[in-house]
């Protein structure tokens, strides 16, 4: 295919995958052409793809053979990326495109709600700022507590509570139990608008 059948772009996908969003970018319309999209399962299935898209008639006989109808892309890292014109597209983003019909704005990133990189369902899919995917965060494995933003302060033998908002820290306060200092974190995350997944311990069902 031309390059005039494609839309120039680039910039980070989301720290998810942390990957640079290839360019150019396809058209809906070519997507369409080769792709259909399950958003009840979140699979991208390939079509029978028109001879105009292979150099010779062995490649277009060989791929509408053995691909045409399944599913479409690979894993890489954590997340899930389509090839189309020998480049990488991450499949939430591919995603997004063909089932609203324009490619996702590059200063916005794509969160996947429940946690799951892989779960590419479009309810489990929302377009958000940098700043609203950072609050919708999985606990980290290094945390010791079990809850994000509470720890033990072992000098005063106290847990400590804080929440980072608009990139400032914010000390939520000292407490003997640890219950307390939960609940505080908790009742700050709700004031500042955090998803309620977030500081999730692995992936939320359903």
């Amino acid at each position: 295919m031309k390059d005039s059948h494609l839309e120039v772009s680039g910039n980070t996908c989301c720290p998810t995958c942390g990957q640079t969003l290839p360019k150019p970018e396809p058209s809906v319309e070519i997507l369409e052409q080769l792709f259909e999209y399950d958003s009840d399962t979140g699979f991208v299935i390939n079509k029978h793809r028109p001879i105009e898209y292979f150099k010779t008639k062995n490649a277009y006989s060989s791929f509408n053979s053995h691909q045409a109808g399944k599913r479409a892309g690979s894993v890489k890292d954590s997340f899930r990326r389509i090839t189309l014109f020998r480049k990488f597209y991450p499949e939430h983003r591919l995603i997004w495109a063909l089932y609203y019909k324009e490619w996702p704005s590059k200063e916005l990133v794509i969160d996947h709600i429940n946690g799951d990189p892989f779960d590419n369902r479009i309810d489990n899919l929302r377009l958000v700022t940098h700043r609203e995917n950072s609050m919708n965060r999985r606990l980290s494995c290094n945390n010791k507590s079990g809850v994000i933003g509470v720890h033990y302060y072992g000098s005063r033998k106290q847990w400590q509570a804080q929440i980072t908002s608009e990139g400032k820290k914010i000390n939520l306060g000292r407490f003997d139990n640890f219950d307390d200092a939960v609940k505080a974190r908790k009742d700050a995350e709700i004031k500042f608008g955090f998803h309620k997944n977030h500081g999730r311990d692995g992936i939320i069902d359903g």
